[in-house]
């Protein structure tokens, strides 16, 4: 079974956010990560976009795979490759 809700879901604590993509975008002297904690730059709706994904491999759209099906969307392109070969390495 899979749940994710819609943004209005806060309260219920289902919801879904953009992140902070960089350690530089985090509020001071709060104790929160950012996406790039790992050292690979994730755009800031990256979990919306596999939550996308998903819904698309549980729908059939896409097949299902034990690995990430998504690269992210982003105007960045030169470290697109980085992050899908250590998707690839981990996940197989």
């Amino acid at each position: 079974m899979l749940y994710v809700a819609m943004f209005d879901e806060v309260d219920e604590g289902t919801a879904m956010f953009k992140l902070a993509p960089t350690a530089a975008q985090l509020p001071l002297l709060a104790d929160l990560v950012s996406l790039d904690i790992d050292e690979y730059p994730l755009p800031s709706d990256w979990y919306l976009q596999l939550g996308g994904v998903t819904g698309k491999m549980l729908r059939g759209e896409v097949p299902v795979t034990n690995w990430v099906p998504s690269q992210p969307q982003t105007s960045n392109p030169s470290w697109v490759d980085r992050l899908v070969d250590w998707i690839k390495r981990l996940f197989g």
